[in-house]
């Protein structure tokens, strides 16, 4: 077995004393072992950083994640995974020399929290290849080469906020029902294979991997209904994406999803007459916003209505068009149980 180097620093002043942050978040690098299990490992920090670890017979090993426990990591660590260290609190650095011969920062660390694994999965990729499947935490999942790189990061979340606690049990348990049944709004495996086109398209450039993101918090509530904001964040090319957010309502007392045209007292054709009478603007016209118009670019929050027409869902426009309404500008379109209870 190869032997680390270990040279325990003097701090001889104050200036002299290199004391590690609060946490550190990386991934796996380079691991040595002793009778079975890790003793020390390099955690790669991105930009071309790293730290050494110390394992101790007092660092604490947990995993967020289902697929690797802790002595699994332990016997059998794998390069890439993902976690937060803890260093000891009062530790100074010690120096470890790496596999490639550099001398760097090292650390006993406090505790070790794992929170991304390889999976059995595989994706498939146009060319037949395949990308590799690494779970994360609350349902994070990266697609990455052989090699390590970063295809694709896929992190759908739902956050509960305070707002539901303005639900039973019984109807939260509906609202996360509807989610995990719905489909998904992007298709992962689309998005996936758009990034791998750039990724093959990069030329010299290097490559920043495609993010989907999908994330569910309430944001609005009255007395009889609960308001969810969808936001979904995705890639629309190398180092360029896009956010856009619209928001489902809920039946406070079942759960169930109200849609949102039961939301307005006239039909989808009035509706956007009236909010494009406001929204037009020199070649942005009326007609043209009334025959784009869908129910899914409406979002509900406290103090206001928000119309947001997505990149390219207006001809000859390739960026969004969104606007603001104040619920009393629209309460002739809304049923009156339809307003946020705050605006209300």
């Amino acid at each position: 077995m190869r032997r680390i180097t270990i040279l325990v620093l003097l701090c001889l002043t104050l200036a002299g004393c290199r004391k590690p942050p609060t946490y550190w978040d990386g991934q796996l690098a380079e691991a040595e072992m002793e009778h079975g299990t890790v003793t020390s490992f390099v955690l790669d920090l991105g930009a071309g950083q790293s730290v050494g670890i110390f394992v101790t017979e007092d660092t604490r090993v947990e995993s967020e994640v289902d697929i690797l426990s802790p002595e699994a990591f332990l016997t059998a660590p794998r390069s890439g995974t993902g976690m937060v260290v803890y260093p000891v609190e009062g530790a100074k650095a010690a120096e470890m020399e790496i596999r490639s011969g550099e001398r760097i920062d090292a650390f006993p660390a406090r505790s070790i929290y794992l929170h991304t694994a390889l999976s059995e999965e595989t994706a498939l990729l146009p060319d037949g290849s395949t990308a590799e499947v690494w779970k994360g935490d609350f349902g994070q999942e990266e697609y990455r080469l052989p090699d390590g790189t970063v295809l694709l990061r896929l992190d759908l979340a739902f956050r509960n906020g305070e707002k539901s606690d303005l639900l039973s049990a019984a109807a939260q348990e509906r609202v996360c029902a509807y989610y995990q049944e719905r489909p998904l709004l992007r298709d992962p495996q689309t998005e996936l294979e758009r990034a791998y086109a750039a990724y093959l398209g990069r030329g010299d450039e290097p490559f920043s991997g495609f993010v989907f993101q999908q994330e569910l918090t309430p944001v609005a509530a009255n007395d009889r209904l609960i308001w969810y904001l969808n936001t979904e964040l995705w890639s629309v090319d190398r180092g360029e994406n896009t956010l856009r957010d619209f928001t489902d309502a809920f039946d406070r007392s079942t759960g169930e999803r109200i849609p949102t045209e039961k939301l307005f007292c006239l039909s989808r054709a009035e509706t956007a007459a009236v909010l494009a009478e406001e929204m037009q603007s020199g070649d942005v016209t009326s007609q043209m916003l009334v025959d784009a118009f869908d129910w899914n670019y409406i979002a509900f929050y406290e103090d206001q209505l928000i119309v947001d027409y997505p990149g390219g869902s207006l001809p000859n426009h390739e960026f969004g068009w969104s606007w603001g309404f104040s619920y009393e500008e629209v309460s002739d379109l809304l049923q009156p149980w339809a307003i946020p209870e705050t605006a209300a």
